[in-house]
């Protein structure tokens, strides 16, 4: 089964025409990569809206999309929100509405452009050890832009998965970084990270075959099982087991 596990192709209820638009070029791709399940993400910052406002501009842009030309009825559709990060968010009381629907996995998204710092680090880690939430921290490849491997690392040596951009495994330049993510376990689960902003259209379809190509077909169904896993609410698993690395 093939699933996207990070669209944000929601319509913008600021700019519906045009996002919709969007929608539909996107969503033509995914069925040509026989997606079944897609996880539609939209984007949550705790320091603009509060969690109720944001459930409710969440369903507004559902509702458009589904009365749109968008046909949503061959899909299985998950809704989440991609939580920008903040020092507030953990402190939310209603922090449950912005998990992936029907688990208690929350997507995490830090800001590209300045560097994790030991606070950040020990927040989330903090976060996760009251056992009641699991933090999936979004295109963890792009966190490399400001931040040092190493300081990476103490963040995914931590107990989150790592969810990184199918779009950086078709740049030739990212693709190594991706990858190596992946085989220092700090990445787990894949997801194109679309919005209706982009520019390119990347396959999810493609992107599983150049990590077939580039890891082996061992570690793709490992990278396939997890995002069932996750959709699931079940743990997910080291995908270096069983394929020459550990």
């Amino acid at each position: 089964m093939r699933i996207e596990m990070n669209s944000c192709m929601l319509a913008d209820v600021n700019d519906k025409e045009n996002s919709i638009a969007a929608c539909e070029k996107v969503f033509k791709k995914y069925t040509s990569d026989k997606v079944e399940t897609i996880v539609l993400n939209k984007r949550f910052s705790s320091l603009d809206e509060t969690v109720s406002e944001h459930v409710k501009q969440r369903d507004l842009s559902m509702s458009l999309l589904r009365n749109s030309n968008v046909d949503l009825s061959e899909y299985r559709i998950l809704k989440g929100t991609m939580c920008k990060y903040s020092f507030s968010l953990f402190d939310d009381p209603e922090i449950d509405k912005l998990c992936l629907e029907n688990t208690k996995y929350l997507y995490l998204e830090f800001p590209f452009d300045k560097a994790l710092t030991p606070e950040d680090i020990r927040l989330v880690n903090s976060f996760v050890a009251k056992g009641k939430y699991k933090v999936i921290i979004a295109n963890v490849e792009k966190l490399l832009f400001k931040t040092k491997f190493d300081i990476v690392e103490k963040l995914m040596k931590g107990n989150v998965l790592g969810l990184v951009s199918a779009r950086c495994l078709e740049d030739k330049g990212l693709r190594d970084v991706v990858i190596e993510l992946f085989e220092k376990n700090y990445a787990h689960i894949l997801g194109t990270n679309l919005d209706p902003r982009a520019k390119n259209i990347c396959s999810i379809k493609k992107c599983e075959s150049i990590i077939a190509k580039k890891l082996s077909k061992a570690a793709l169904e490992r990278i396939l099982e997890n995002n069932e896993n996750v959709l699931k609410d079940y743990p997910v698993r080291d995908i270096r087991v069983n394929w020459g690395i550990v």
